[in-house]
């Protein structure tokens, strides 16, 4: 009877609460268990190293992937930023330029070539066109002059092809026509990426959220845009984010209406402090 209430009150055969007491016959059994135990961690060890040498091409392969990724990332902005040249930001400044911390991730991941141009005292575009082509009584200013006889010729000719067109800021429709470059002149799309190394979106950005605008006379139009090339360094919520230049894109634009129907559009774009070619990190922006 004594021995049945020990069972009932206590799993180890004691009443509950009560110390269990080690026994002399146990000693030899604990000595085996932490053999055991010593035999168990060595055979943990030794898988250890077994699966470490049988991942060890998989890990030379994941090491060899991060060398060509980087901890810095370098592109360009278009927008008025808050922020002055080699000043530091978060990137979450950029956000409300539609920059975002994924975007950068993905730079830093697969980077691109540096470009190494170097900046010029800002010029203006000497003229689109040769002299032999140009109606001078359009308009003063020889940026913005176009070619005598577009109305006669707008249907003849694949130079006034419309690529695209688009509402700029006040809303105006503007055309960007094929046009033509002959490495001495031209106009249009042509120019704007055969001589300037601009591409649609930047004369279309410069145009639609431009800085400050003002007309050249007749029907021309200028639009400026300020374009930062920010460099980022870190990951996550240690990076940080700086200007290290800030140049100023143009595009002219000529809204004389043609009798085939639309406007001249986009005589030209250009970047003021690197001509003729602007650097690519201006058409690469991560925003437009």
């Amino acid at each position: 009877m004594k021995t049945r209430t020990c069972l009932q009150n206590g799993a180890t055969g004691f009443p509950a609460g009560k110390p269990v007491e080690k026994r002399p016959s146990e000693a030899p059994n604990a000595a085996h268990r932490r053999t055991g135990l010593r035999s168990s961690a060595t055979a943990l060890v030794a898988l250890g190293v077994l699966a470490l040498s049988l991942n060890a091409p998989a890990a030379q392969a994941e090491a060899e992937s991060e060398a060509t990724s980087t901890d810095t990332a370098s592109f360009g902005v278009f927008g008025d930023l808050p922020y002055g040249i080699g000043e530091t930001f978060e990137s979450s400044v950029l956000e409300p330029y539609g920059v975002f911390d994924s975007q950068i991730d993905q730079i830093m991941l697969s980077p691109m070539a540096v470009d190494d141009s170097t900046p010029t005292t800002e010029l203006d575009d000497p003229g689109p066109l040769d002299a032999q082509s140009v109606d001078t009584s359009l308009t003063s200013d020889t940026s913005s002059e176009v070619p005598s006889g577009i109305e006669a010729s707008a249907t003849a000719t694949s130079s006034y092809s419309v690529i695209t067109t688009w509402a700029e800021k006040r809303g105006w429709k503007v055309y960007l026509r094929y046009g033509y470059w002959n490495g001495s002149s031209g106009w249009g799309w042509r120019k704007v990426t055969a001589y300037h190394n601009l591409n649609t979106s930047a004369v279309k950005a410069t145009t639609k959220y431009p800085k400050s605008y003002w007309s050249t006379g007749g029907t021309s139009w200028k639009y400026r845009t300020p374009v930062n090339h920010v460099k980022c360094s870190g990951w996550w919520i240690f990076r940080s984010c700086k200007v290290v230049e800030t140049i100023n894109v143009y595009t002219v634009v000529d809204f004389r209406k043609l009798s085939s129907g639309g406007t001249f559009g986009v005589v030209t774009g250009y970047c003021g402090s690197y001509y003729p070619r602007c650097p690519d990190w201006v058409k690469n922006a991560i925003n437009i």
